[in-house]
C-alpha cells in the first residue's frame, strides 16, 4: 500500500502526469481493494487511502489498479534478493 501511494506521490511531482491515467499493478488484493473503495477499517490503511485520494484529486491523476498473482509479478523476486527470471 505504501508503494502504491509512493507511486502516486512520485507521479504528482511530474507536471507531465497531471490529468493523466496511471496504471498501478500490485499483488496485494488488500491494496487493490482499499484503494478502489477509497477507505479501509484499518487505521493505517485508511490514512494511506486518504492520502492517495488527496493526491488524485489535487493533481487529477486517475489510477487504474490491477491485480497480478505473486508468482507472475516480475518485481517480487528482486525485491526479495533473487535474480530475475
Amino acid at each position: 500500500m505504501r508503494a502504491a501511494v509512493a507511486v502516486l506521490d512520485r507521479a504528482a511531482r511530474s507536471a507531465k502526469m497531471h490529468g493523466h491515467r496511471l496504471l498501478i499493478i500490485s499483488d496485494s488484493q488488500i491494496t487493490i481493494g482499499a484503494l478502489s473503495k477509497g477507505r479501509s477499517s484499518k487505521t493505517v490503511l485508511n490514512y494511506l487511502c486518504r492520502r492517495a485520494a488527496a493526491i488524485c484529486l489535487a493533481y487529477r491523476i486517475r489510477p487504474y489498479l490491477r491485480y497480478v498473482r505473486t508468482h507472475r509479478n516480475v518485481a517480487d523476486g528482486p525485491s526479495r534478493g533473487t535474480a530475475l527470471g
